[in-house]
């Protein structure tokens, strides 16, 4: 059943004389409190009133899988938003097995955010977000590129921002949610007997390479509020490190197999609702880490992508090429590639974010 609509919260507000404290010189507010909406007409991205839900979940959703404006043409209120960074690149390289790339940060103030971070990270969720007429930008980040076989080099992937025209960075009202770190690759043949090397921090940190102590410890940092750190296998483990993820929740049986950390399940927000279809698989799941690259000696399963799009590592000699890149979209980390020299492509790239705003459609 749709929400009631607001129309009669208004009457009562105007004849109880309730004034709203809204700045309208400020095009976008954020504030522990929320107040009545005021009828908001707005443009902009991929529209849909709670799209394949019949007739509709009370909500428009604004879906911006690429850059664009979102233009509020009148009223004012609150939204809820979910902007994520581009994941990250799984590694590659010439003699190592390699980590997962992480997934980008995941910024919402949606209820369906936990309010408080695990003890390995996590996303957690914003403040209320207010709107008044005027135009916001909006840049989606890209994952990082997949493929690095020779060079061996570390593809985080890159932000993603939410801001109203023209304010700057550091602004209370400027949502920057980071790209995610890339995985570790190694491309140096002298190292191959020496210790992991650590993947790169961002809103989630990309995972180790093989040989990584101590065992199961966090590699690479996440972004506080945004994403968990990256994984180091177990110390000897023939095996890449997953990526972070959104959740920090990862059991360290998970860890020792190269898993990545999965993302936060956001049920008012999957693909049927927001009208992305190749979204619907996830079941509302969001920026989950890669898996790291896989020796054929680990036990099976291991270097599953974390749920949340990330992306599966590859396992050696090459026997998962086509299932290494993040799911588009969902700012994924990239499964972890493994020796080139049998044909590897390297590591999976990581999936692009997205920026998806909602409020009560009356």
């Amino acid at each position: 059943m749709a929400p009631i609509k607001s129309s009669l919260a208004r009457t009562a507000a105007k004849l109880l004389g309730v004034s709203k404290d809204i700045d309208l010189s400020l095009r976008g507010t954020t504030q522990s409190t929320r107040h009545i909406t005021t009828g908001i007409s707005a443009s902009g991205g991929n529209q849909s009133p709670g799209a394949g839900i019949a007739p509709g979940n009370g909500y428009k959703y604004h879906t911006f899988t690429s850059n664009g404006t979102f233009t509020v043409n009148s009223g004012e209120g609150t939204i809820e938003y979910l902007c994520i960074g581009g994941g990250g690149a799984g590694g590659g390289g010439k003699y190592r097995i390699c980590g997962a790339g992480g997934a980008g940060g995941l910024l919402s103030n949606s209820p369906e955010v936990p309010t408080s971070a695990q003890p390995r990270g996590n996303a957690t969720r914003q403040p209320s977000y207010s709107v008044t007429p005027g135009q916001y930008t909006i840049e989606v980040g890209d994952g990082g590129a997949g493929g690095q076989v020779s060079t061996g080099n570390i593809q985080p992937g890159s932000n993603t921002n939410f801001y109203p025209t023209p304010v700057s960075h550091g602004h209370p009202t400027y949502i920057r949610a980071l790209g995610g770190g890339g995985g570790a690759g190694n491309p140096n043949p002298g190292s191959n007997g020496g210790g992991g090397t650590p993947g790169d921090p961002g809103g989630s940190g990309g995972g180790s390479t093989e040989g990584g102590s101590p065992p199961w410890a966090f590699s690479s940092n996440g972004t506080a509020g945004q994403g968990s750190g990256g994984v180091n296998p177990s110390n000897g483990t023939p095996g890449g490190g997953g990526g972070g993820g959104a959740s920090g929740l990862l059991p360290d049986t998970d860890a020792s197999l190269g898993h990545g950390t999965p993302g936060i399940q956001m049920p008012a927000w999957t693909g049927p609702l927001i009208g992305v279809p190749a979204l619907n698989p996830l079941n509302g799941y969001w920026a989950g880490g890669g898996g790291g690259g896989v020796n054929s000696g680990q036990p099976t399963p291991s270097g599953q992508g974390g749920l949340g799009g990330g992306g599966r590592g590859n396992v050696w000699p090459n026997q998962r090429e086509g299932e290494m890149p993040a799911v588009a979209n969902s700012g994924g980390g990239g499964g972890g590639g493994v020796a080139h020299e049998n044909g590897s492509p390297g590591g999976g790239a990581g999936g692009k974010g997205i920026v998806v705003i909602r409020y009560l459609d009356e």
